[in-house]
């Protein structure tokens, strides 16, 4: 998966090429990271994922996708200082892909951290074979049917670290969940408008402290002739105020995505 364009549309830089020269963008990226965060690139990878492509360091090699997930979770981070710290704190990570920004915020929590991954059932099995394989399959809950969320009890004590959901399961989710922060990154303006609506009703409501997600603020036509919503007009309720939009780093300031972040008032 890691090596072969199975992540057609994941990879930011680029493909795997056995001669390739390493992406300047992918450095560049890679350097913005460390001064804004002060993160050494030797924290960012995992020694125990399958073999992959990338730049080698001494404690594993960083994927082409770990820096944008790596930024997501250093962000997620920094919000949940605006929260009571003495609460378990549960993140829906909506568009939750294979997880990978899921490994990098756990490594990054230093709270008590459940990180509830929202998608489509394909992209959740490879997320369950992926988190179970780095952090063991105990850790990883596959949620199939929605009375495991019904009469789940949630909260301090979970043995788990990754809950993954369904999106059809979305409602039920949220019937029964805190949740601290919800996260999107770039899947909110490929919807329809009415998709937005019903994802941005459900999980914000008045137990949903941040909101934060990086999208196209431009309205272009994407992949299949769709026409993109631009993120300042998603629906997001009166429940829930923008803080800041600022332009998606590390890209150029020209790039059609900001970062939008709201706090419930």
């Amino acid at each position: 998966m890691f090596f072969n364009e199975l992540v057609s549309g994941l990879w930011p830089y680029g493909y795997y090429e056995a001669d390739a020269v390493l992406s300047h963008d992918f450095v560049r990226a890679s350097d913005a990271f460390i001064y804004v965060s002060g993160i050494d690139l030797e924290r960012i990878p995992t020694t125990r994922c399958w073999s992959a492509w990338g730049l080698k360091t001494e404690s594993g090699i960083v994927k082409y996708t770990d820096i944008d997930h790596a930024i997501q979770s250093h962000r997620i981070v920094n919000l949940t200082n605006l929260l009571d710290d003495s609460l378990h704190l549960n993140i829906v990570d909506l568009g939750s892909g294979f997880g990978g920004m899921a490994e990098k915020l756990q490594g990054m929590a230093s709270a008590n951290v459940t990180i509830y991954l929202v998608d489509i059932p394909l992209n959740l099995v490879n997320a369950y074979a992926y988190l179970g394989h780095i952090f063991g399959r105990d850790s990883v809950a596959l949620i199939k049917d929605r009375k495991e969320l019904s009469f789940q009890e949630f909260g301090r004590g979970t043995p788990w670290k990754f809950i993954l959901v369904p999106s059809v399961f979305s409602d039920t989710l949220s019937e029964n969940v805190e949740i601290s922060v919800l996260n999107n990154n770039g899947s909110l303006s490929e919807m329809d408008f009415e998709t937005i609506e019903y994802y941005l009703e459900t999980f914000l409501s008045d137990n949903t402290e941040i909101f934060v997600e990086t999208n196209s603020n431009r309205e272009q036509m994407n992949t299949g002739s769709h026409a993109e919503v631009p993120s300042s007009m998603f629906p997001v309720p009166a429940s829930h105020r923008l803080i800041s939009r600022t332009p998606a780093w590390p890209s150029q300031a020209v790039s059609r995505y900001v970062t939008s972040i709201y706090k419930r008032h």
